[in-house]
């Protein structure tokens, strides 16, 4: 758990006086602390500027995101949001991490092939993946594509591309992001050998088993190539290692951040980030992707964080 020190507690302490200060005189409602007992808060009392110094660290940014959860929730019902304009310097900005991303991306495609073959080979215990190595190998390209946004796919009429939306482009110059995003679209390409479809049933069902989570015919694709990626990220971080844990950048590649950068998303966007997009059928949530992993594979606890596993505190119910 994070400790914040002296220093980091005090501008907290401000943040959680403003905040205190506009979900008053804003939304005008009562915030229930649910869940604080734990941290020894009584929840029937009222939050003000002058007891927020009693608080721990800890209930401090609870408390904050407490608040901006909350806060989020009144804002959709209550308000709409008018977009703020974009400066020409964040323009290039951005213009220049999707060139960025998609060179990283490209750099990594030979790695990501060797990898997600060999993690194939493994997980479904063929010795004859002549076919799916063939058709790997045969994905040469990685195109940018605006329609798409924040999302890449491979399209049935051509293979041998990939597909990536710029605003996802922009993610890719994290060398994890890129190899769980290669290792998950190669899968797609591999299993249009024809011949996998066992490999896709078997963790369809080894997930509703020992998880108890549905899915249906899509998703046990999604979830296969989920898994497949997984494996491959792992690989990769084992062979590439850098000044960082193993955990956080396994975690953090699947949506995992530290308390305080959850704080300081929340404050930015009011947790919006975090509510995933509720028409979407083909794809499980953030946990429910996490609880599957580890389903398939125990020893994938040692590189994700406990409170990456447990209900997110800072998600906004639909």
């Amino acid at each position: 758990m994070l400790k914040l020190s002296t220093k980091e507690q005090k501008p907290l302490a401000i943040l959680l006086g403003l905040i205190v200060g506009v979900f008053g005189g804003v939304v005008a409602l009562t915030i229930p602390l649910e869940g604080w007992t734990r941290n020894k808060v009584d929840p029937n009392t009222s939050v003000t500027r002058a007891n927020l110094g009693d608080l721990a660290p800890e209930q401090l940014e609870q408390l904050a995101v407490d608040v901006l959860s909350r806060l989020s929730e009144n804002r959709r019902a209550l308000t709409t949001t008018v977009p703020l304009p974009v400066s020409d310097s964040s323009n290039e900005s951005q213009k220049t991490r999707v060139h960025a991303g998609m060179k990283n991306a490209r750099r990594l495609l030979p790695i990501a092939r060797q990898l997600t073959i060999g993690s194939l080979a493994e997980l479904t215990k063929k010795s004859d993946l002549s076919k799916e190595r063939r058709l790997i190998a045969s994905v040469t390209r990685i195109a940018l594509d605006s329609k798409l946004g924040g999302s890449a796919e491979v399209c049935e009429d051509d293979l041998s591309v990939i597909h990536v939306g710029t605003e996802y482009a922009g993610y890719l110059t994290s060398d994890d992001e890129v190899m769980l995003l290669l290792g998950h679209e190669l899968t797609h390409v591999a299993v249009r050998s024809g011949r996998l479809s066992r490999y896709i049933d078997e963790i369809g069902e080894r997930v509703r088993r020992t998880a108890h989570i549905e899915n249906n015919e899509q998703q046990k694709e999604e979830l296969a190539c989920d898994f497949t990626g997984a494996e491959v990220l792992r690989v990769f971080i084992a062979t590439h290692p850098n000044n960082e844990k193993s955990a956080d950048r396994f975690s953090r590649v699947f949506g995992y951040e530290s308390r305080s950068e959850r704080l300081t998303r929340a404050w930015i966007d009011f947790c919006a980030s975090y509510n995933g997009d509720p028409g979407d059928q083909e794809h499980l949530n953030e946990q429910q992707t996490i609880r599957s992993l580890l389903a398939l594979d125990p020893e994938l606890i040692s590189l994700i964080h406990a409170d990456a596993i447990a209900a997110d505190i800072c998600r906004v119910t639909p």
